[in-house]
């Protein structure tokens, strides 16, 4: 019996998990429509906590409910412009902080990092590297200890990643413009420049804001 609770209990977060996955990389695309019971067979489970899942994505900007269910939810020009706006904001204040708190351990964390996007690149596979070079982005937020400021990125992080993965599907050779800016950004934390750090930061969130907003379409509108 406890065992069956356990599985029970762990159904939301399963549910969760592999429906964000599935947007993150492009496997389900916005617009479209999510069934229940697809995805209950698809990881073995009731479709109750799949319910429950959905209204928490819902809650968390990356599905919509319509009349007739959820759908993956198609981010507007003006809903990316408003993101990044504030996502800009958001990651240079992180980062000025975070620059006070630099030291060789969380440095060699960040090449590590660079490190495992290089050889997805290589491999191929665009989206998980920009994907795991997005935490690059995270990490300052935590290095910088304002859990306030970490709240408010943690929030917005999934739809960053929405359009990072529509970016690269549009364009592939942004997967290594990419890698290349959060290198930039690494080299100038490690020498402690804050102009640079400003700079390479503000330079990387403008060039996705502007490929995005140059496709008149939408990249994420379905």
């Amino acid at each position: 019996m406890a065992q069956q609770t356990d599985q029970v209990l762990d159904g939301p977060a399963r549910a969760y998990q592999f429906i964000r996955e599935q947007i993150l990389t492009r496997a389900y695309l916005p617009g479209q429509r999510l069934r229940g019971q697809e995805i209950a067979q698809a990881i073995g489970i009731s479709r109750t906590p799949i319910r429950e899942a959905l209204g928490l994505l819902e809650e968390n900007g990356l599905v919509h409910k319509t009349d007739w269910g959820f759908v993956v939810r198609a981010l507007t020009l003006a809903d990316v412009e408003d993101l990044f706006k504030v996502r800009e904001v958001l990651e240079l204040e992180a980062a000025r902080e975070a620059r006070l708190r630099v030291d060789d351990e969380w440095i060699g964390a960040l090449r590590a990092i660079l490190e495992r996007a290089q050889a997805q690149l290589e491999s191929g596979h665009g989206i998980e590297s920009i994907r795991t070079s997005r935490a690059i982005h995270m990490s300052i937020a935590q290095r910088c200890g304002n859990k306030y400021l970490l709240k408010m990125l943690k929030s917005i992080d999934d739809q960053v990643q929405m359009v990072g993965a529509a970016l690269v599907q549009k364009y592939p050779q942004r997967s290594a413009e990419v890698l290349a800016e959060n290198r930039a950004i690494v080299q100038a934390f490690e020498r402690g420049d804050g102009a640079a750090i400003t700079s390479a930061i503000r330079s990387h969130i403008r060039k996705s804001l502007r490929l995005h907003l140059s496709n008149r379409e939408g990249l994420l509108s379905g």
